[in-house]
């Protein structure tokens, strides 16, 4: 079995119908809420991509290895093809959400929102946006992956005080964006709210607005390469479950 082979299969298996069934559903819901001028923005349709990358990415690691490792196909070749499918998976996603939100409005995707401060407009806009989104799809893509892979390769103990931690994180921030929004709100907190917001979005989507886009593409960029050579390295010693 080739990479070229392989990548045909994952897309067939993996990817395609789940594909369909997502951006089905959100090209139904975005176009009735336009239709019907109901309030809400195409940027959804953006986050809720990295969303199901970051899930997509969670599923691609178990069934596969031991399918290919049946199959008498090397670590490297299973690596080399996961990389190359998240490129494909990430660019078409990239140009398709781009693509619908610059038709209905090009001032409402995520990029613009980010970095509207640069009045990037025309091709420039739905080139850097479709870049900028290309880099972000990758990133989430390749965390869903490290993170199934390093669930996969650790032990059972590991797992839970990971899962623990996880939580606590998810619960902390939770906890944190109530009480500076509640703050913001009765005019309590307000420069920490502020402060807050600046480091979420940070967190979130790297976005380093007083820099420009290049360098949340660079981090987004970073991130992905670091993770890639850790897996990378996992991959080569993990050894086959039942």
């Amino acid at each position: 079995m080739n990479i070229k082979t392989m990548i045909k299969y994952q897309l067939n298996k993996d990817v395609k119908k789940p594909l369909a069934a997502f951006y089905g559903i959100i090209f139904i819901v975005l176009t009735i809420m336009k239709i019907s001028s109901v309030i809400g923005s195409v940027s959804i349709m953006e986050y809720l991509s990295m969303g199901f990358l970051f899930v997509l990415g969670l599923n691609s690691f178990k069934n596969n290895f031991k399918f290919y490792q049946a199959n008498a196909v090397s670590r490297k070749e299973q690596h080399m093809g996961f990389i190359i499918l998240v490129l494909i998976v990430s660019l078409v996603m990239a140009i398709i959400d781009n693509s619908y939100g610059f038709i209905f409005s090009a001032h409402d995707s995520v990029f613009y929102n980010l970095f509207a401060p640069y009045h990037y407009n025309g091709i420039s806009l739905y080139c850097l946006s479709v870049l900028w989104s290309f880099c972000m799809h990758v990133m989430f893509f390749t965390i869903g992956y490290f993170i199934t892979l390093f669930y996969y390769t650790v032990r059972k103990t590991t797992k839970i005080v990971g899962s623990i931690g996880l939580s606590i994180i998810v619960i902390g921030y939770a906890a944190m964006e109530y009480c500076y929004k509640f703050g913001y709100q009765h005019n309590n907190f307000g420069d920490s709210y502020n402060r807050f917001g600046h480091w979420r979005q940070l967190v979130i989507t790297f976005n380093c607005s007083s820099y420009g886009p290049y360098t949340s593409i660079i981090c987004a960029l970073l991130v992905t390469l670091i993770l890639t050579v850790i897996t990378n390295s996992m991959i080569k010693k993990v050894a086959l479950k039942k």
